[in-house]
């Protein structure tokens, strides 16, 4: 998990031992898996949200074991090797952030610790997902060609914790979208061959407010 890195947070009510006991052969026989269901803060199954299962003891490996809840807010993730694995979930569309990045999560403790056996499915993992988010919005462009600066890298520092940030970068047209708890946050844009730029003050919206950040960098010898 990028506990260092950037989607809504959550709280996951996750299986005991009897719901470990409540399983069934997975198909690769050596591998697990995670079966639940995500419900928004008010109780309800939330479909199209992304549940992911990163692995708590090891070290990122690049591969994502994810899931899309269906139309009743069911998940199933499988071919997990056995473990515990940290299982976050977001719905950044309707405003929920990713707590799979440690600077978007409330408490990253609070995030479920979900055991997987070999062979087996750990059935009834309740993912609720925390109260919406507010959404940054932007672009990032040269200030005399406005040409779009895609190896800009937009980093969001909390400055309730400053050991945790997020790094991310805009897309081919220099626009970017991020989905953020409403926490106060340092907000930093740099670029090979630019100044630095900050926005003035600090940044801390409120739940389901969208702010917008149109930036143009001026180069180093400008």
């Amino acid at each position: 998990m990028s506990w260092l890195s950037i989607a809504t947070l959550v709280i996951v009510i996750f299986t005991s031992p009897q719901l470990m006991l409540n399983a069934q052969e997975d198909s690769k026989g050596g591998l697990g898996g995670i079966q639940g269901i995500v419900l928004d803060p008010d109780g309800r199954p939330t479909p199209e949200a992304r549940v992911t299962a990163e692995p708590e003891e090891t070290a990122p490996s690049g591969k994502v074991y994810s899931s899309v809840s269906d139309e009743k807010g069911g998940f199933l993730i499988e071919h997990l090797k056995p473990g515990v694995y940290v299982v976050p979930a977001a719905k950044e569309q309707d405003g929920y952030p990713n707590p799979d990045f440690a600077a978007f999560a409330i408490d990253s403790s609070a995030l479920p610790r979900v055991s997987v056996l070999a062979g087996l499915i750990t059935r009834g993992v309740v993912v609720r997902l925390e109260p919406k988010g507010a959404t940054l919005v932007g672009t990032i462009r040269d200030a005399i060609s406005h040409k779009p600066l895609v190896t800009a890298r937009i980093t969001l520092t909390r400055l309730d914790h400053k050991d945790l940030f997020v790094s991310t970068g805009p897309d081919t047209n220099g626009d970017f979208k991020i989905v953020l708890p409403s926490r106060p946050f340092e907000v930093e844009i740099v670029a090979p061959g630019y100044l630095a730029w900050r926005p003035t003050g600090i940044v801390l919206l409120e739940p389901e407010v969208t702010k917008t950040l149109d930036v143009l960098m001026k180069k180093v010898s400008q």
